[in-house]
């Protein structure tokens, strides 16, 4: 394993972080963290930035390679923008970290995509699966906790 793919492990990795601190903040009945708010609305602002994140690589993506992404990646990519902002913004904590559980796998299943049309490694869809399985567990394990 390359000192690249080692970094690219350990700061997708490091990323669950926030949500697991959050999950055991709800479980250990912690209402509010002081200066930053409600363990679940921390867990939906930083859900909602890296949800974010992987849709916008995804359009990064479409602009690379228009012609071996195709413009569906483009508008499911603004779609799930959309998305998580309007279940943020809209929905009530469980069921807007729920959406967001939702979203990260829908965001998979794009990677699926990409990863069958040669545009990203089947090692990074590995790491895709790997994290986002860990992301979705720790986002269903904080709603229970509510």
């Amino acid at each position: 394993m390359t000192e690249h793919t080692k970094l690219i492990n350990a700061l997708t990795y490091a990323g669950s972080l926030p949500f697991a601190a959050m999950m055991l903040a709800a479980w250990l009945g912690i209402a509010e963290l002081p200066l930053i708010g409600t363990p679940t609305t921390v867990s939906l602002i930083y859900g909602a930035v890296i949800a974010s994140f992987i849709a916008g690589s995804h359009w990064g993506f479409f602009i690379a390679d228009r012609e071996q992404t195709g413009a569906n990646i483009a508008i499911l990519s603004n779609c799930a923008a959309l998305l998580i902002w309007i279940s943020v913004l809209v929905f009530p904590g469980a069921l807007a970290l729920s959406a967001l559980a939702v979203l990260f796998a829908g965001l998979l299943l794009v990677d699926f995509h990409l990863a069958k049309e040669g545009v990203i490694a089947e090692r990074y869809l590995t790491l895709r699966i790997r994290i986002t399985s860990l992301v979705v567990v720790l986002l269903i394990g904080h709603v229970t906790a509510l």
